[in-house]
């Protein structure tokens, strides 16, 4: 049962917006603009490609499941809660 509570919408998820992503264009710039300073984005998404699945999951994983892994992503992307 913790496969499908945990694993399934959390694949479902990030398969859906890698593939929308892809459909209209978008990618990492596109959402952490919205939070961060264009330099930090900038070097945040030189990291990142959201169109990869495996990546575009740890950013929605870190948001998924909050607390359980805020420490570590907030720590490799630099962001705060601010």
């Amino acid at each position: 049962m913790e496969v499908l509570e945990e694993h399934l919408p959390l694949e479902l998820a990030s398969r859906y917006m890698a593939g929308y992503n892809v459909k209209n264009n978008l990618n990492c710039n596109t959402y952490v603009s919205q939070v961060l300073d264009t330099t930090s984005t900038t070097a945040l998404c030189a990291r990142y490609n959201f169109t990869d699945l495996e990546q575009l999951k740890y950013f929605v994983n870190g948001t998924w499941y909050g607390d359980f892994y805020k420490t570590s992503f907030m720590t490799d992307t630099q962001m705060t809660q601010a």
